[in-house]
């Protein structure tokens, strides 16, 4: 799995005649290495050649050798006390950097520190973009984490309905969202949404002690993280007996989910996609009620490219993986959202999750 990473950042090297680039952001480092980092204590130094230098603190060493296995030639240790064959957080910065004279990084941060203590001796690049366009498309491997993931989420939500009841608190049914996500030995993905009622209005409610009640509105946006690879499902569910007009906006927002989902492949604006939920929404009168972005790229990351905006710039490409999440929100009243994931190839968008969307 590492080798096909490599090969694609060395291609990015070499388009852009580099001698290596540095990783530093936690998640290009967790997308090349699969195992979880989450302290920005390892950076990455991948050569033209296609070999590679891991740079680790000393608090984190032992763990990612041990972890990955690793040759221990191609592991650098730094620390503040630095012991015999340690590197000197002081000093780091031109090892990374050593026998270069032309290297890219893939943050800011890293981009100005490097600037400061070595920027008169090499020439430095951001490849930021270059990084993440990478990881936006993704191998077969990759897609199989994914689904996964997302077969875990799912799980997670079939074994949590029965939770989803009158007299129940918000916090009750994340909190058993998060221990069966823990018996499958997952991560979250990103702090779970319970919002019931009212609360189903706010698209990124924390979930609180509210209890929910008969006729309510439950919004659950949940997702796992398995082996670093991310899941994110949204399920709008009404508590017994509903009336017509949550019946008729969330079948809405379906319709609008199923049109957008019909524009998607290869070689399309995703700006078409968001555009074609909302026509959806103002045929019913209620687009105005749709208040964020339809989707968003899947992958180490929850958010990622390809942003599928009303502005956005960027195509579909076989092989992103993305979020539909159309939605409708109704202050004081209530939300709904129907969020799946979908795999983009040439010929349109195939969908990932199998957990029903509507759940009246």
């Amino acid at each position: 799995m590492i080798k096909e990473k490599l090969q694609k950042i060395v291609h990015t090297i070499e388009s852009k005649d580099l001698d290596a680039i540095i990783l530093s952001e936690v998640p290009n480092v967790e997308y090349l290495l699969e195992i979880y980092v989450e302290t920005p204590t390892v950076m990455i130094r991948v050569n033209r050649d296609s070999t590679y230098v891991i740079y680790v603190s000393k608090l984190d060493r032992d763990r990612i050798v041990d972890m990955l296995g690793l040759d221990e030639s191609c592991v650098k240790t730094f620390s503040a006390i630095p012991g015999p064959d340690e590197i000197s957080v002081k000093d780091v910065y031109r090892f990374l950097v050593k026998d270069c004279k032309k290297i890219g990084v893939d943050s800011v941060e890293l981009l100005e520190k490097l600037s400061k203590k070595v920027g008169n001796e090499i020439s430095i690049s951001g490849v930021k973009e270059d990084i993440e366009r990478i990881r936006s498309v993704k191998s077969e491997r990759e897609i199989e984490l994914i689904e996964r993931s997302i077969k875990i989420a799912e799980k997670c939500l079939e074994e949590t309905m029965h939770k989803v009841k009158p007299g129940a608190r918000e916090i009750d049914v994340e909190a058993l969202l998060t221990k069966i996500a823990i018996e499958h030995e997952c991560a979250l993905a990103f702090k779970p949404i319970v919002a019931s009622g009212p609360n189903s209005a706010y698209p990124h409610h924390v979930s609180s002690t509210r209890r929910i009640s008969r006729g309510d509105v439950v919004v659950i946006d949940f997702g796992t993280r398995y082996r670093c690879y991310c899941s994110d499902i949204t399920r709008t569910i009404v508590v017994g007996s509903t009336d017509g007009q949550v019946r008729d906006v969330m079948q809405a927002v379906a319709e609008a989910h199923r049109k957008a989902v019909s524009i998607v492949r290869k070689g399309i604006k995703t700006s078409e996609a968001d555009l074609a939920a909302r026509e959806v929404l103002r045929e019913y009168g209620i687009d105005r009620y749709f208040i964020h972005s339809l989707g968003h790229g899947l992958g180490v990351e929850c958010h990622e490219r390809p942003g599928i905006s009303p502005v956005s710039e960027e195509i579909f490409e076989s092989g992103n993986v993305i979020t539909i999440e159309p939605g409708a929100y109704m202050r004081g009243m209530f939300g709904i959202r129907i969020e799946d994931d979908y795999l983009v190839t040439d010929a349109g968008a195939r969908r990932l999750c199998s957990f029903p969307q509507l759940l009246i």
